[in-house]
């Protein structure tokens, strides 16, 4: 989907999602052991909170999620009996750890930073997923389309240039104006988990920012992620301009 270069800032898109999946390194139900310099994890092989699969099936609910299992029982169907071959339209490999070798993916921490600068791609090259990812957390059009609000709809290698300090700043005048709304600051309360603040600097804190949003003008929006189902969480994160996440190890 976002290997289209004319997709629009709605987020429309010629390209269809991805028919299959192959994750050729991860089981669906195994445990692994990872072992450090120090000290051996176990680990299962979804996250606990379990968003990737919620994730993954919001924005690809038709497509085929594949595992090792899967390409064995593929390569027997190929190379038993009369030999046969599958041929793919377009493939893409993914490899996390041959993108952090790469020089864009290290300094961003984003395994596509590499891809990004093969051939010409489009600005809004995230909105058909950012937008499928917010329709499911049933998110109206209205705060949608917030990113086309201000110099949030610019083009930020365009951004990241000297023409902002210079005459050519024209260029990057915003799609739309910036909305009458107060700005959301939401501060993801850790204190339900282990790793917490002290129960007098998280009330410092609180205090803190209630003072200064009556000062400032924001709304302030203090949550347990934890409480909160998944669609509930996206839809905090679609309304949120600046988000707080502190956290410290108490000993017990």
């Amino acid at each position: 989907m976002s290997l289209d270069q004319d997709i629009s800032a709605t987020g429309a898109t010629k390209l269809a999602a991805p028919q299959r999946m192959w994750f050729l390194h991860q089981n669906t139900s195994e445990w692994s052991v990872v072992c450090c310099s120090w000290y051996m994890v176990l680990m299962y092989r979804r996250d606990k909170p379990r968003f990737n699969s919620v994730i993954t099936f919001a924005l690809f609910p038709s497509t085929s999620m594949l595992y090792p299992e899967d390409f064995a029982d593929l390569k027997r169907v190929t190379s038993e009996g009369e030999q046969k071959a599958f041929m793919l339209e377009r493939a893409i490999l993914a490899d996390r750890s041959a993108a952090f070798r790469g020089p864009y993916t290290g300094p961003t921490s984003r395994t596509v930073a590499s891809a990004l600068q093969v051939g010409k791609t489009s600005r809004w090259w995230w909105e058909p997923l950012r937008r499928q990812m917010l329709r499911y957390a049933s998110v109206p059009d209205s705060i949608i389309n917030r990113n086309l609000e201000g110099y949030g709809a610019t083009d930020p290698s365009i951004a990241a240039t000297p023409v902002l300090a210079a005459p050519g700043i024209d260029e990057l005048e915003p799609l739309s104006p910036q909305g009458s709304y107060k700005p959301l600051v939401t501060y993801i309360s850790r204190q339900s988990s282990r790793r917490r603040l002290t129960p007098a600097a998280h009330a410092g804190l609180v205090k803190a920012l209630e003072e200064r949003a009556e000062k400032v003008g924001f709304e302030l929006l203090v949550i347990e992620a934890e409480k909160y189902s998944k669609e509930e969480q996206i839809a905090v994160a679609a309304r949120t301009t600046v988000s707080l996440l502190i956290s410290h190890v108490i000993p017990i």
